[in-house]
């Protein structure tokens, strides 16, 4: 039996914001200080209320057109229930049916369409620092604006998903909506995997997630690593099941523990932020600012080409040709020459000219005002 792997991105962008998602915490969370950036919203104390990032759900409507998807007119926020350390609120305050941005795409170097189910607007979690015997919580993370990009499962090698990982993180820089630095956590990637038979159209009744991967070469090494480790399964006759995996470079992926579905996420609608209602005008501002970005980028672009494919000019007079008729045009411009004698340096430009003109342009005019300079002094 001949298998092939089906495999779906979630890709989480941090946008460029002066403040979290929810809270008016700083978002410059880069080395700070463990749990400095924090306040009672994005600690979920009880009793505050979250107040949306009107600069973050911009920049994630731009993305979304950037990414060829439809903007809703309507939208809104929902509550992901679940329970972890480094999520305060039990909670997520994320996107469920009703997202920002629909059914975009991207189109691969050998012309393979890569489906966006949706781009969505949601909330970070902190991060949790596992030692030895216990585990340490930093929230400065929590509550951080994450735009997410969820694709249809278009992907058949993991070089597929390398590209396009590598496309989306140069749409966000190309148009200002994140920096995409892997390293500072502001880009992650989360690959969803199953193996089908060769020819199969109907999707497998299982699937693996790898969870927060931070580079491309990883992501694509996770996936490599997941193929060899289903196929045996399969070939032993294991019947697979859904699973959240991680993936560590020297071991491959491992078991983190059973993948929710979503009735385990008990979303329902987050009742402290009113749905959001968007004009036909804004949504115009919002596609023409992408319009725009995209001339200055092409204007850009084709002047950097111009200077690129423009000639070097060939001179073809000698030094010692031109000093003579360098010293020709100082005897007939004496008063110049006396002018560059007192100190008047921009007088030698009329010489240059001068000689320029004589030479019939075949001098080079760094050579004739190196000669001038010697000659006058």
């Amino acid at each position: 039996m001949q298998l092939e792997p089906v495999i779906g991105l979630e890709v989480h962008l941090q946008p460029k914001t002066k403040s979290k998602m929810f809270c008016p915490c700083p978002a410059d969370i880069w080395k700070a200080e463990s749990n400095s950036r924090v306040c009672p919203v994005c600690l979920g104390y009880p009793g505050t209320l979250p107040v949306p990032n009107i600069e973050a759900i911009r920049k994630c409507q731009l993305l979304g057109i950037a990414l060829s998807c439809q903007l809703a007119g309507l939208s809104k926020f929902d509550r992901k229930n679940y329970f972890y350390p480094d999520l305060p609120k039990g909670y997520q305050i994320s996107q469920y049916d009703e997202p920002l941005c629909v059914n975009g795409n991207i189109t691969l170097a050998s012309g393979k369409v890569i489906r966006i189910r949706r781009v969505h607007m949601e909330e970070d979690t902190g991060k949790s620092l596992h030692g030895d015997s216990d585990t340490l919580l930093d929230f400065n993370k929590s509550g951080m604006p994450l735009c997410e990009i969820v694709t249809e499962p278009d992907f058949s090698d993991p070089e597929e998903v390398y590209e396009f990982g590598k496309r989306v993180r140069d749409i966000a820089r190309k148009y200002s909506i994140s920096d995409c630095d892997m390293e500072k956590g502001q880009m992650r990637l989360e690959a969803s995997i199953s193996m089908r038979s060769v020819g199969q159209k109907e999707l497998p009744n299982y699937r693996a997630e790898i969870k927060n991967i931070n580079s491309f070469k990883f992501v694509v090494m996770a996936l490599k690593s997941e193929i060899v480790r289903q196929t045996a399964e399969l070939m032993n006759g294991s019947i697979l099941k859904n699973e959240t995996r991680g993936f560590d470079e020297k071991l491959g992926t491992f078991l983190m523990r059973e993948k929710e579905g979503e009735k385990d996420y008990r979303y329902f609608p987050e009742p402290d932020i009113p749905p959001m209602s968007f004009s036909t005008d804004y949504l115009n501002e919002i596609k023409e600012e992408i319009r725009k970005k995209e001339e200055e980028t092409n204007t850009k672009e084709n002047k950097n080409e111009t200077k690129q494919e423009r000639p070097q000019k060939v001179y073809l007079m000698l030094e010692d040709q031109v000093l003579d008729i360098v010293k020709s045009v100082i005897l007939e411009n004496s008063s110049v020459a006396a002018q560059i004698k007192t100190g008047k340096t921009n007088a030698a430009m009329f010489l240059v000219g001068q000689v320029v003109k004589n030479a019939k342009g075949q001098a080079d005019p760094k050579i004739i005002k190196k000669l001038i300079d010697s000659l006058i002094r």
